[in-house]
């Protein structure tokens, strides 16, 4: 796998998130017109169960698509990664997953973790209140995970699933990088949510098929790591053209025809396409020993 392989479709929407990168660090948060294009191509359904309409891709193909749009923009690369929610919400209870997707599978979901907040048991359910931080991508979710801890004292926190209208976000993600991932807090004042809508967030999954046995947090680590892969390949093709481009005052050679130069970026490419084959090899081997039963 030493070479990413984009599908012809998805090249208008990565030319365009390209272009439109800095508008993103401006603004911080990816464009609503951009999430809706996400949609489109699949970011959101493609971990979906097919019951519910999604395309159930291997985790491998997932962390590829999310590489290629991290190429073109690191944080609609971040961004897009939170599609492999339903690793997280297919702990909710199954007839709360038919409910979630009644509409289709594109749901846009964002969460805040941390810090989890004390949740006061009520009939049903839980009152919830606190606020939350680094909620990647919440400008564009209609569905919200927020961290709780119920006070019967149970030994795992919890995840609380909210609709949009039902939390606040607070625009205080203001940074140097990544800026267009819009991790804004979230505050929720007094919402209650049934219980039903709860899960213990890396819990077992209520899904059928060897997609869902791929191990929950391990798969959430990695949607965030291959956009390092994206990053790291974009920073190359700057390289690349600055190399062919500019020319020295001094008169001196153009970069790339420098020897000391020619062999530091080919180190560096050397270096990446190691990293992104032994990255995607690791996952191969998971996926395989999963069909195998094991």
């Amino acid at each position: 796998m030493s070479a990413v392989h984009v599908r012809e479709e998805l090249v208008p929407l990565l030319n365009e998130v390209a272009t439109r990168s800095a508008d993103f660090e401006q603004q911080r948060h990816i464009s609503d017109d951009i999430i809706a294009r996400f949609k489109q191509v699949g970011v959101y359904r493609a971990l979906v169960p097919k019951i519910y309409g999604g395309e159930e891709c291997t985790p491998a193909q997932f962390c590829e698509l999310i590489e290629q749009i991290a190429t073109a923009d690191g944080s609609a690369g971040w961004v897009a990664s939170f599609g492999m929610s339903p690793f997280y919400l297919g702990a909710l209870p199954p007839d709360t997953l038919k409910e979630l997707y009644r509409d289709g599978p594109d749901v846009v979901f964002a969460g805040g973790i941390f810090p989890p907040q004390k949740a006061v048991l009520a009939d049903g359910g839980y009152r919830v209140s606190g606020r939350w931080g680094f909620a990647s991508g919440s400008m564009g979710a209609s569905v919200f995970g927020v961290g709780i801890l119920p006070e019967s004292g149970e030994p795992l926190p919890r995840m609380a699933v909210l609709p949009r209208d039902s939390v606040q976000i607070d625009p205080v993600w203001n940074t140097v990088g990544l800026a267009g991932t819009g991790s804004h807090d979230l505050v929720v004042n007094d919402a209650f949510v049934p219980q039903e809508w709860t899960f213990v967030r890396g819990g077992a999954l209520n899904l059928e098929g060897a997609l869902y046995r791929y191990p929950v947090l391990s798969l959430a680590t990695q949607v965030l790591s291959v956009v390092a892969l994206g990053v790291a390949r974009a920073a190359l093709h700057e390289i690349y053209a600055i190399a062919h481009r500019q020319q020295s005052v001094t008169g001196a050679p153009r970069l790339a025809e420098r020897p000391q130069a020619q062999m530091q970026i080919a180190r560096c490419e050397a270096e990446l396409r190691s990293a992104r084959s032994w990255f995607y090899e690791a996952i191969d081997e998971v996926w395989q020993c999963i069909l195998a039963g094991d």
